[in-house]
């Protein structure tokens, strides 16, 4: 609302007394005032909308509600009542959406996941195809943005505020636009006469750019929804088109190529080039399951037992089910020789490029569950848990010649079970539960999966029938390994630390299985962090104890703690911080020679160089990441602490002001991407101190 624009009440006596207990809402219309009341006879809440004074009179009043009483969709609002007021107001009085606007919904959960956008993303397709296809006129919504969607308890979307919508007569007919959002209008809406704005209008280079690609069509809101999609994928605005919408492939989302190809169609600067129609983008957005590199939709129905035994532990828990010896009796193929090769490059540690190939491999066979065993297991084991689950739990996998039906199944077998150490990692307690006993039930002689079943019930409140399991695997001579494991983990889901840390030790002492090994030793070492710091010598051993039995190519989680157990160490009193600050960036530098390079390793290196007063080189690592990761809040303020630590090792006061400006610099770009990440960290709010603490100390 125009700041200088007073919000008037509604007089009691014009909405009669069907309407009570009005009142002001706090989110306010782009050309509406927005009033929350109670209808009476209907006994329902509703939003009474009246344009704002400032646009009374030059636009249609009556627009939004001649539009709306003419729609009927699951996703649109409906229109009570239109009321000619004694004021000479019209009111709109309409159903009030309950839930929050997908602009407070993204600012909460922050960048949104895959299936959640598609789902949303197929839905605005479906209501905005219904508009334009209303006879007799069809509607252009023209105005959609983040706080044009809300988002319901049901978890659907209601399209809102229809004041500048559009009514056409025929599919080409074009319009006028009565309004434009910037990041989500397309090029068209700012194509309007020259003369109409001053030359200080701050989108005029907007406006002198549009003039070439027509007026407000169909196509205008396919952009917008493209522009939506944009936003709850990434948690960002869209830039204004004429500088440049930065592409997906920027950002570090998951993201299939075939959804990032539809949103790129519908973001075409040129109308021609976007879907002509809604129902054209839905249908490919439907149809993303024949070419999406990544997301599979994954509709398995398999009837369980609530309580499933008998199964054991591979020979190794995440190499892969396939033999190649099986699948060589297929003539080979490319297939076959494009997962091959990527299996020799992650041996040889080459893990980027392993991963290139497995993808170009699922291309090929979308449905061959081959590359996916092998993807899966690479980025568990290089803690990429979220990429794994949205790469894998969705896929509807389809056998090949070289399986029979008991290998087809352990196969998918081995594919929940990486699924549901994921979902574990990610704390996904419940999905866990759900993969495990899939696991169970696609190979039911892997002693293994019953193990982390019985875990994973302890995890999810099921202590009896964890225990029960149990009770069953020593029965069944489970080896000790196995069942320290379980007793070790089922203690620490019941908060018994000291007895927990014990089993875990023993069992990773015991087993010959490196990666039930590293598991037990991660676990045990969270062990002694929840024991607190006077268990930190001893987390520090038991993980330089794993890293020496264990290689990277394992697991790269023992080494990435024992690096940040390190800084600890180094924190403390009485010790020689530079010492343990070398042995943490060493963890670290030998991680990233196995080929390990995520944004955790590198911010380490950068925070443990900035520690060793190595600044030049913390800096160097931290453009790099800014080049790599432009919109993660944590790099400008890590630089904006860096220089702040630099500048105060100088005593020249020029040079100290220079690098406090730069301190103010990141610090700005940090605080504006923090607003949309929707986090709370520490790390910031000590960086804000520091500026505020420079401003007052006249450095700034």
């Amino acid at each position: 609302m125009n700041q200088s624009e007073v919000l008037a009440p509604i007089p009691a006596e014009v909405l009669g007394d069907d309407i009570v207990d009005i009142k002001p809402l706090k989110q306010q219309g782009g050309f509406s005032n927005l009033f929350s009341g109670h209808k009476v006879g209907l006994d329902t809440d509703v939003v009474i909308k009246r344009v704002r004074k400032i646009y009374h009179g030059h636009m249609d009043d009556k627009s939004e509600a001649k539009i709306l009483t003419a729609l009927r969709h699951q996703y649109l609002p409906r229109v009570f009542d239109v009321k000619l007021a004694s004021d000479g107001y019209n009111y709109t009085i309409m159903e009030k959406i309950p839930g929050c606007t997908l602009r407070e919904y993204v600012e909460l959960h922050g960048a949104l996941r895959q299936q959640l956008v598609l789902k949303w993303t197929r839905q605005l397709c479906e209501v905005i195809a219904y508009m334009h296809g209303h006879k007799p006129k069809g509607i252009i919504h023209s105005d959609l943005k983040p706080e044009n969607v809300m988002i319901t308890p049901e978890n659907d979307i209601c399209v809102i505020d229809f004041n500048a919508s559009l009514e056409v007569e025929e599919a080409d007919q074009e319009r006028d636009a009565i309004g434009a959002t910037p990041g989500y209008a397309a090029p068209e809406q700012f194509n309007l006469p020259l003369n109409r704005f001053p030359p200080d209008f701050p989108y005029l280079s907007a406006v002198k750019a549009a003039q070439n690609y027509g007026k407000v069509s169909y196509r205008t809101d396919i952009y917008s929804i493209g522009a939506l999609a944009y936003f709850m994928l990434t948690g960002y605005d869209p830039k204004i088109w004429n500088e440049g919408v930065i592409p997906l492939t920027r950002f570090q989302i998951v993201l299939g190529d075939a959804f990032r190809t539809v949103i790129e169609k519908a973001m075409q600067v040129n109308p021609k080039d976007r879907y002509a129609t809604a129902s054209a983008m839905l249908k490919a957005l439907n149809n993303l399951t024949t070419i999406d590199r990544r997301y599979r939709r994954w509709r398995r129905q398999v009837n369980l037992m609530t309580f499933i035994v008998g199964i054991g532990l591979a020979a190794s828990v995440f190499t892969v089910f396939l033999g190649y010896q099986a699948l060589q009796k297929e003539q080979n193929t490319a297939y076959l020789d494009t997962v091959e090769q990527a299996r020799r490059l992650q041996e040889e540690g080459q893990y980027d490029q392993s991963t290139d190939l497995l993808m170009d491999a699922v291309a090929m066979e979308p449905k061959r569950i081959d590359a996916y065993l092998i993807l899966g297991t690479l980025l568990y084991q290089e803690g990429e848990y979220q990429q794994a689950v949205d790469l894998m739990d969705g896929v509807e996998f389809q056998t090949s010649d070289a399986l029979d039906t008991k290998a087809f199944e352990e196969a998918e077998g081995q594919v929940a079970y990486i699924l549901a150490n994921c979902y574990y990692e990610l704390e996904d307690y419940a999905s866990a539960l759900t993969n495990y006993q899939l696991a169970v039930h696609f190979i039911p002689d892997q002693q293994q999966y019953q193990c982390e079943l019985a875990i994973c019930y302890a995890k999810t409140g099921n202590r009896e029938m964890a225990e029960d399991m149990l009770t069953q695997l020593q029965a069944e001579n489970c080896p000790q390994e196995l069942l320290s494991m379980v007793t070790g983990e089922i203690d620490f889901a019941y908060g018994n630390y000291e007895a927990a840390y014990e089993n875990l030790c023993q069992a990773a002492e015991l087993t010959t299985d490196n990666t039930v090994a590293s598991r037990c030793y991660i676990q045990a070492a969270r062990c002694c962090q929840q024991l607190g710091a006077g268990w930190l010598d001893t987390e520090i051993t038991l993980l330089e104890t794993a890293c020496n039995r264990l290689d990277a190519t394992t697991s790269s989680v023992p080494y990435q703690m024992l690096a940040e157990a390190y800084i600890s160490k180094a924190a403390q009193p009485n010790t020689d911080a530079a010492a343990y600050y070398n042995k943490a960036l060493s963890c670290l530098e030998q991680l990233e020679s196995r080929g390990y390079s995520t944004f955790a390793i590198r911010q380490n290196q950068a925070v443990i160089l900035e520690y060793l007063d190595r600044f030049d080189e913390a800096e160097a690592v931290l453009n790099d990441m800014l080049a790599d990761y432009p919109y993660d809040y944590r790099v400008p303020m890590r630089l904006g602490l860096l220089y702040a630590d630099e500048a105060g090792e100088l005593s020249d006061d020029a040079e100290r002001r220079a690098l406090y400006q730069k301190v103010a610099e990141n610090y700005e770009t940090a605080q504006q991407l923090y607003k949309n990440a929707a986090a709370q960290d520490a790390e910031m709010v000590r960086l804000d101190d520091l500026v505020v603490q420079l401003q007052n100390a006249g450095w700034l």
